[in-house]
């Protein structure tokens, strides 16, 4: 999947542009997401009370080096900049309801939406 990456940003530091890390991006932008369940401590701030909404793809942030298990072997994830809508997730009754959410979360904590 080709993605489209916007590199300024200057709010944080940027992780590694695709063509320099071995994988490449399981998502690009406008693709819709679901944030999924994971059992390990790695994720200890996701949101859950996104978990049954789905956002947009808005920006590839690059790849991050993040540990392995046996913390010997170098790993690379991206992380992703996704979009919500307010009324899909907090519901119809939101009082904002034309406003978003836009969170940074990890590729291992997204799945493709239905």
């Amino acid at each position: 999947m080709s993605a489209k990456v916007d590199w300024k940003d200057d709010s944080h530091e940027e992780g590694l542009e695709p063509e320099e890390v071995p994988s490449s991006p399981k998502f690009s932008v406008g693709s819709n997401v679901k944030l999924i369940k994971v059992d390990h401590d790695r994720f200890k701030r996701r949101p859950e009370y996104v978990e049954d909404a789905v956002g947009e793809i808005q920006r590839i942030h690059g790849a991050y080096s993040v540990p392995t298990e046996d913390h010997k072997d170098e790993k690379y994830e991206f992380l992703y900049s996704v979009k919500f809508s307010h009324t899909g997730v907090w519901g119809d009754d939101h009082p904002e309801s034309n406003g978003t959410l836009s969170l940074d979360l990890w590729e291992e904590t997204l799945k493709l939406a239905e």
